[in-house]
Order: C-alpha cells, then sequence, then structure tokens
C-alpha cells in the first residue's frame, strides 16, 4: 500500500509538480546563498561560527558551490552557537528571516531547525501548505557526545527514539491534513499521537544536548544518518577551515574527506542522473 507521501507525490507530478532545473533551480540556489551569507554576517558579528554541512560541504569540496543539480542548503552550527543564535536572531534577522525550530517560537515541522525566507514560497509535493511554506536553509546543531560508552547508547537510543516517534507522528498529522489514506509510517505515527509532532520534536531537541564541551567526539543527531551514523572525532570538526563555496569564504569541518565519506562513501563520483537527490515541487515564488 503506497503511504500518502508516495500517492500525492504521483498525484501532484500530474498536475504539474516538478523538480527544479535551469534558470528556475539556479535562482533558488542564488536566494539560498544570500540567505546563508546573512546568517553567517550576524554570526561573524557576534563572535559565532556557522558553516557548511552535509551536501553542502560536498558541493563545496566537489564542485566549489553547489552541487548542479541540488536545490536546498544545509549548515552547521555548534549547539553552544546555535543556541546563542537563537537568542539573537529575532533581532538581528526577524526582518527578513523566520527560525522554526524545536524550543522555540511556534511549532517545529522537523526535527531539525530551519531558518525560513519571509514573503517567498516553497511548497514541496506530498507536504500540505501553511505558513511555513518559505524557501529554507537547514541548520544540524552539532553537540557534544559523552565519552562515556554506556551513556553514549542510552542517550543514542533515546535521541533516535524520539525523532522516530516525532517523525511518524508528523506524518500522520499531515495525512489527516490531506484527508489521504495511511500507510505503514502514518499508522506508526497514529500509534505515537497521544502527543503532538511539537511535543516529541522538542523532547528530542533536548535529549541531544549534552553539556560537557571537552568531549572526545562530536555528533549530529538530527543528520541523514542519525546519531550513531554521524559520530565524529573533536579534531576532525575542528578547529574550522576556510573554503570557497560560489566565490564566497565559507567555513568547513577540518576533515571533510572524513565527513564526506562518512555520510556519501566515493563522493567525488558524479552519481548517475536516477541517484541525484531532488524535490518534486507544487510551487515556488521568490
Amino acid at each position: 500500500m503506497k503511504s500518502y507521501k508516495d500517492a500525492r507525490y504521483e498525484q501532484l507530478r500530474k498536475s504539474g509538480a516538478h523538480a527544479l532545473e535551469g534558470e528556475e533551480l539556479r535562482r533558488l540556489q542564488q536566494t539560498l546563498l544570500e540567505m546563508y551569507l546573512d546568517v553567517q554576517a550576524v554570526c561573524e558579528e557576534n563572535g559565532l561560527t556557522c558553516f557548511v554541512e552535509g551536501g553542502t560541504t560536498l558541493g563545496t569540496v566537489r564542485h566549489q558551490g553547489f552541487i548542479p543539480w541540488d536545490d536546498d542548503l544545509d549548515m552547521g552550527l555548534l549547539r553552544d552557537d546555535y543556541e546563542k543564535l537563537k537568542a539573537i536572531f529575532r533581532e538581528k534577522l526577524g526582518d527578513k528571516y523566520i527560525l522554526n525550530a524545536p524550543n522555540y517560537e511556534g511549532k517545529p515541522t522537523n526535527r531539525f531547525p530551519k531558518i525560513l525566507k519571509k514573503g517567498t514560497r516553497f511548497v514541496e509535493a506530498g507536504i500540505p501548505e501553511d505558513e511555513r511554506s518559505c524557501i529554507k536553509i537547514d541548520i544540524f546543531p552539532l553537540d557534544n557526545c559523552p565519552d562515556n560508552p554506556v551513556v553514549r547508547l542510552l542517550k543514542g537510543l533515546c535521541c533516535t527514539f524520539l525523532m522516530f516517534a516525532g517523525g511518524h507522528v508528523l506524518s500522520w498529522e499531515m495525512c489527516r491534513t490531506l484527508k489521504a489514506k495511511p500507510g505503514r509510517r502514518e499508522v506508526i505515527g497514529m500509534l505515537f499521537s497521544f502527543c503532538s509532532s511539537e511535543k516529541w520534536f522538542n523532547w528530542s531537541d533536548r535529549a541531544c544536548r549534552h553539556g560537557n564541551n571537552r568531549s572526545r567526539d562530536l555528533c549530529i543527531p538530527t543528520g541523514r544518518k542519525h546519531y550513531f551514523g554521524e559520530i565524529y572525532p573533536r579534531n576532525v570538526v575542528e578547529p574550522f577551515r576556510d573554503a570557497v563555496f560560489e566565490g564566497h569564504t565559507v567555513k568547513t569541518a577540518a576533515n571533510t574527506d572524513y565527513v564526506l565519506t562518512n555520510l556519501y562513501g566515493s563522493y567525488m563520483e558524479i552519481p548517475p542522473e536516477e541517484k541525484r537527490e531532488k524535490h518534486y515541487i507544487d510551487r515556488i515564488e521568490f
């Protein structure tokens, strides 16, 4: 049985949903770059360090800019810097942007924070449209990882479970909004829907935090490979180094080869077109 999201993808493809390409894709990339540079400037003014993350790191290393078909931008901050950015966000960036994040203002719509650009629209196929359907960049906080292996295991399991529950409940909530037939993911979400996705995401965000700033390792619990899949020795991440992205200086992890090999394997190889990650878009407005 297809999930509501798979069915919605098919429906929207037939009605005009599309993967971005050409001039439209390039305009989105330029908008994302402008957003990143705005956040980077505020971070630098306030003694914080933001850096490119995930697929954007891959683009920086392999293409010195966006992956040609990429339609998003990933950034990271150490947890302490991220919490400081949250505290000043409305004052420093609130005129142009909205921070949609767990344990912040409004309802979080994912396990990781997103910065939304006001006055834009970005409606992804299969996702109900609301006031937060804007062009956005993703933030992945880097958390200290417990050195004690037992504490690390328990913490990782807790974080993974809370994000699992929150993600499935969110699918159930969207399924109900779209009045679609639930699939397996949505049925699982229904079982955990005694609490809202907002509560699950807030709990998972708090569970990810660990106060030891001298811990041996750092981790990205909200990343593509989750808690246990993205644990890095601290010297792989720090000290951050300069790199060129779309002609601008940005920060990356100290050892990008280590990070990218963990995420993508042979990351310098260009994947065939059918394996390139893309989003189907119902509507975009700049």
